[in-house]
């Protein structure tokens, strides 16, 4: 059974969102002091702000602030009370929005009390069943997720492409026209993570060949392009041809909030229906009075200059960043987007944390799923109130980085040690280490600054791989034989001659087998007895007393064998049984003692277990039955094993087969013997016959 709160885990947002999750937040997620404007304090260090999207610079404009002021001492944060349709409606509401039907050149607007819920809802309520949305592929996530809400169909075209964009409008008007519907084409004017320009014109003009309507999302051009800052349509010269247009408060205008302008009959529909807007509070007063404050600004001579500044330093470095040579894509508008070439997440929130700590230059880091997998950028925005002084310090500041970069400096994935910084310095001792789970894990402690023992039988290829888990000083290879108690007693030994204290074993070390009990050569039993469960025995035996002097930990890698027995497989399920009361029983003996004792169980892993398993003469396998592309990587598993050591966890079983199967078998155990004999019997060369 899937477990909820792990999938949530392992979909963390990816490898950044895991790398915030686990402390990494301190660089991705600033804790804001001071006044907002270019030269703020994060975390209690000043830095140059790149990541405000305050193009005009009217969060502190003193005219904003004292009407801001002014209307939260006149009507405090609260009023009015109630959704507009019942006691949220005021004149100064009116007054707003036919302040912003006006400037836009619509007939009527509708305010939003916050503009992604806006935007989203207004999809849903403009659209029914028999219509069609068209959209493009790059479209914002309220877009989407307005999108989404639709039940009819829906189709997007490829991003900024007028050739595909027009193959799938043709599709979508003759299905309008077959189900008695519409076509609504949603866009954006700017798009905020590229600074690429929207094709609004080029979109527009198919409106003499389709039937179909238009709807802009222009949060990042609204007050900011075109002539008198009308937004992206009056910069490509299409306004009259936007039939829906959607300004948000929170970039240009610094604010809270959004609006949408259109045809009258189109925005008083809106108004009686949309449901973020009916079952939601209205827009506060004291919003609404900054806010006309902030749209006056907007359209006069002064907005015109500020305008003109924030251009003038978006140019200076844009230009700068192309002359370093760095890639901005298409950007055209107020943000510049500073791919990555040939990096990964890892690379990039070293550069990140190198900006903010040591050239005091804070920008945003842009990865998937804000924008499509593959890409990496850093996101400059620029505004008004920034100065060229700003400009060519950043310039510089990225010219360092650039060397750096291309001399390898953030090269690695050591990072991942951020993630798991309690495993720095432990000494970790892993059997099995020279392939699958064991060298999965000693790889992922070594990254994290772990000392690690590596044990197996065959000393040169431990040897050959000892680079790849960690330096030199930090690694120690030791042939082993976990069957035989002499050389698991060796190993401790060799270990605390190195590293001086071991705090966590990793029993991993095992074989499986493949083969029905009545062909069996009875040594093949012995052989998995000897090694999985006498293997964990003997080693824990000598580890015990230095585990227990540090509080560490000692794991043992069963399988869900351990659990639920596997037909053919009888030896294989009992040692796995075996290693799991014997785990059992020493965590209740060594319980008011700080040991932490951890059955491991996986589902099957992609590793070499299946080859390598015995047959009934004692022979290899050599292959494996299953489609080991498919299920989960060694790699996989040896994060789930940290997570539960630094949870100090009693018992983990992976996959949802595998939890699924453990819990089939305690409620429904002829039943689960029946699946699993069905199960087994569908393997390619299953040995039922």
């Amino acid at each position: 059974m899937l477990d909820i709160f792990d999938r949530i885990g392992r979909d963390s947002g990816g490898p950044i969102g895991q790398y915030a999750a686990q402390g990494f937040g301190y660089y991705m997620y600033p804790k804001l002091e001071g006044e907002l404007g270019p030269h703020m304090v994060f975390n209690g260090k000043e830095v140059l702000n790149w990541s405000l999207n305050n193009y005009l610079g009217l969060a502190n404009h003193p005219e904003v602030r004292k009407a801001d002021a002014e209307g939260a001492a006149k009507w405090g944060l609260a009023y009015p009370m109630g959704s507009r349709m019942l006691s949220g409606h005021t004149a100064l509401h009116e007054k707003l929005e036919k302040m912003f039907a006006d400037f836009e050149k619509k007939e009527d607007a509708f305010l939003f009390n916050f503009g992604y819920q806006g935007i989203v809802s207004a999809i849903d309520t403009l659209t029914a069943r028999h219509d069609v949305i068209v959209y493009d592929a790059e479209a914002h996530a309220c877009l989407l997720d307005g999108i989404r809400l639709h039940t009819g169909a829906s189709y997007k075209f490829k991003h900024n492409n007028i050739q595909d964009c027009e193959r799938v409008l043709a599709r979508a008007c003759k299905l309008a026209d077959e189900q008695g519907g519409g076509v609504l084409l949603i866009t954006e004017g700017v798009f905020g993570m590229t600074g690429a320009l929207g094709i609004l014109d080029k979109i527009a003009a198919l409106k003499s060949k389709y039937n179909f309507r238009i709807l802009v999302d222009d949060a990042h051009g609204f007050g900011l392009l075109g002539e008198h800052g009308r937004g992206t349509s009056e910069q490509l010269g299409c306004m009259d041809a936007i039939d829906l247009y959607i300004g948000a408060f929170a970039k240009s205008m610094a604010s809270i909030g959004g609006f949408i302008a259109g045809p009258k009959t189109i925005i008083n529909f809106l108004r009686l229906n949309m449901r973020s807007q009916m079952y939601a509070k209205s827009l506060p007063m004291p919003l609404v009075y900054g806010n006309i404050k902030r749209l006056e600004i907007i359209m006069s001579k002064e907005g015109d200059e500020r305008r003109k500044k924030c251009w003038e330093i978006t140019h200076a470095i844009q230009d700068g960043f192309k002359k370093l040579g760095f890639d901005i894509g298409e950007a055209e508008a107020c943000v510049t987007p500073i791919h990555i070439d040939g990096g990964g997440i890892a690379q990039a929130t070293k550069i990140a944390k190198d900006l903010r700590e040591n050239y005091r230059v804070f920008c945003s880091m842009v990865v998937y799923p804000v924008i499509p997998k593959g890409m990496i950028i850093f996101r400059i925005v620029s505004t008004a109130s920034h100065t060229m002084e700003d400009v060519e310090y950043t310039l510089n500041a990225f010219k360092e980085i650039k060397e750096k970069l291309d001399a390898g400096v953030y090269d690695g994935d050591d990072i991942v040690a951020m993630i798991h910084p309690y495993f720095k310095d432990k000494v970790i001792i892993v059997t099995g280490a020279s392939s699958g789970i064991g060298l999965a894990s000693a790889r992922l402690f070594g990254s994290c600054g772990a000392k690690l023992v590596l044990a197996a039988r065959s000393i040169d290829k431990l040897e050959s791989l000892s680079a790849s888990v960690a330096p030199a000083e930090r690694v120690l290879c030791v042939k082993c034989d976990v069957s035989c108690e002499q050389d698991c007693k060796q190993m401790v030994q060799a270990a605390l001659q190195r590293f001086g204290r071991i705090d966590i074993l990793v029993n991993n070390a095992g074989i499986s087998m493949r083969a029905m009990f009545a062909d069996l050569d009875l040594k093949v039993i012995r052989s998995l007895m000897d090694v999985n469960f006498w293997g964990t025995v003997n080693c824990t035996k000598y580890a015990l007393p230095y585990l227990l002097e540090a509080k560490g930990s000692v794991v043992g890698v069963i399988s869900i064998a351990g659990y639920s027995a596997l037909p053919a497989r009888t030896g294989y399920s009992a040692s796995k049984y075996a290693i799991r009361g014997f785990l059992d029983t020493l965590r209740i003996e060594h319980l008011k003692d700080g040991l932490n004792v951890l059955v491991f169980a996986p589902g099957y892993t992609a590793s070499n277990v299946r080859n390598a398993a015995l047959v009934a003469d004692g022979s290899a396998q050599g292959e494996t039955p299953l489609d080991e592309g498919k299920l989960m990587s060694a790699e996989q598993c040896a994060e789930h094993l940290a997570k539960a050591l630094e949870r100090r966890r009693s018992e983990v079983i992976l996959t949802s087969l595998g939890k699924l199967t453990v819990l089939a078998h305690r409620l429904f155990p002829r039943l689960t013997d029946k699946l699993t004999y069905k199960y087994i019997a569908r393997e390619a060369g299953s040995p039922f016959k």
